[in-house]
């Protein structure tokens, strides 16, 4: 992620915001516990204290596993069989789920910049969720419009050059982004889950046409 390191203040930002929703008024500890760890990952390679690659992803992995399994994150179907029936097993399902969530995270570092193209696509799903299903009962519209609305006061910064995202950033509010869409995935039968799929597809297609590249 290419940006000025000393700058890379963005995620602490979004962070005071997740920490107000999910401690303060909802009072969601374990949530917020998984984002501010994985926050905390990217903060260290901010300040250059965790450097190595395979480190942080070696990190991420095993908190990821960990919190999916602690706060029940899952998925219920693809509308795909045959990955259907593998992630009807518990321990499948959280493996499969942790594997989205990692590909999310490291996507959407990837495609983190100066020119604000991670805040601007989180901003678009958030505003496609806004005008889409205001109506839905487990969207909340309160929340949603506060989010959208921190999110152009970070890009804001970012475009006149005061502010990034830096890996903290970029971290924290993909790993946030893919848990709610998840849980909103699940709590909305109605809603295709490719739907979701196209939704967050960028940074993923992004970070594997990126790997198959180098191979």
């Amino acid at each position: 992620s290419s940006k000025l390191k000393s700058n890379s203040i963005g995620g602490i930002f979004f962070l005071i915001f997740l920490f107000y929703e999910y401690l303060v008024i909802d009072q969601n500890s374990y949530l917020f516990l998984i984002l501010f760890s994985i926050f905390l990952i990217g903060f260290f390679s901010d300040i250059k204290k965790l450097n190595s690659v395979s480190l942080r992803f070696f990190l991420q992995i095993i908190l990821i596993l960990f919190f999916v399994n602690i706060i029940g994150l899952e998925i219920k179907n693809t509308r795909i069989e045959f990955i259907d029936t593998i992630i009807s097993n518990k321990i499948a399902n959280t493996i499969f789920v942790s594997f989205c969530l990692m590909v999310l995270v490291n996507g959407s570092n990837f495609i983190d910049g100066l020119n604000g193209l991670l805040l601007k696509y989180y901003l678009i799903i958030y505003l496609v969720i806004l005008f889409s299903f205001n109506q839905t009962p487990y969207v909340d519209t309160d929340f949603i419009i506060s989010l959208i609305l921190i999110l152009s006061i970070i890009l804001l910064f970012n475009l006149l050059g005061l502010i990034y995202m830096g890996d903290s950033g970029a971290y924290l509010l993909s790993i946030f982004s893919g848990i709610y869409l998840i849980n909103f995935s699940f709590n909305n039968q109605d809603i295709s889950p490719f739907f979701i799929i196209v939704l967050l597809w960028y940074p993923c297609f992004e970070l594997l046409f990126s790997m198959i590249r180098r191979f």
